[in-house]
């Protein structure tokens, strides 16, 4: 299919053809340093990062940017503190039935839960992939 052909997907991401193995794609992983009273606010440059809350003393949190459809964004718990995701002034975000207020959001205190999000449009953050139980939306 390829027959020799080098395929750049991003900036870090290769395939060449025939029969070389995928490298792989390389997300950054990025501490959370925001507090709930002063949350980090993600910029739209913030893609292909993992958010923790890893060495965390209190509750972490960010805010989304502005939901462009198609921008990913992924977290993981990993410090009984928690992390608090929430949505830009105006967005939403959903989790499978669970849907936040608008400029709500969505947190989590249970270690090892993590969540994907992609926008699906200008104004709905979507879980597409949801790791635990302990999520919870306002």
């Amino acid at each position: 299919l390829f027959s020799g052909t080098t395929i750049q997907i991003s900036n870090t991401d290769l395939i060449t053809a025939p029969g070389a193995a995928f490298t792989g794609y390389n997300d950054a992983v990025y501490a959370i340093t925001g507090s709930v009273a002063s949350p980090l606010v993600l910029g739209i440059t913030f893609g292909s990062y993992l958010f923790t809350n890893e060495s965390a003393t209190s509750m972490r949190a960010v805010t989304l940017p502005n939901a462009v459809a198609g921008y990913t964004v992924k977290f993981c718990n990993q410090d009984s503190d928690g992390i608090r995701i929430n949505a830009f002034t105006g967005d939403t975000i959903r989790r499978v039935a669970s849907v936040t207020s608008s400029g709500g959001y969505i947190e989590s205190v249970t270690i090892g839960d993590s969540i994907t999000l992609v926008a699906i449009n200008a104004d709905e953050w979507v879980a597409v992939a949801v790791v635990g139980t302990g999520w919870t939306a306002a």
